[in-house]
């Protein structure tokens, strides 16, 4: 392998992880405690409360979309070789 090589191969394996990343911060919400909602403590009845779920579905939908976006900037990075900008 050559130094171009490498190098493209390490800016794929680091643009792999940005979806990675983005899944498990959008997921984030349903991970925690019924409780919690965005680290705010809350009574578990009010887990069920449509405004809340509202909130944790459109930080869902935002943060597919980011993580997506991203990655579709990377990879158009990567078929530019531009390293620097994959890193950033």
């Amino acid at each position: 392998m050559n130094a171009s090589m490498d190098t493209t191969v390490i800016m794929g394996l680091t643009i792999v992880l940005v979806p990675i990343v983005g899944v498990l911060m959008a997921l984030t919400p349903y991970l925690m405690k019924k409780s919690e909602c965005f680290t705010v403590t809350i009574p578990e009845s009010a887990a069920n409360d449509p405004y809340l779920k509202g909130l944790k579905r459109r930080y869902l939908a935002i943060m597919l979309v980011f993580s997506a976006a991203l990655t579709a900037v990377g990879l158009a990075l990567i078929a530019l070789n531009i390293p620097s900008g994959v890193l950033a």
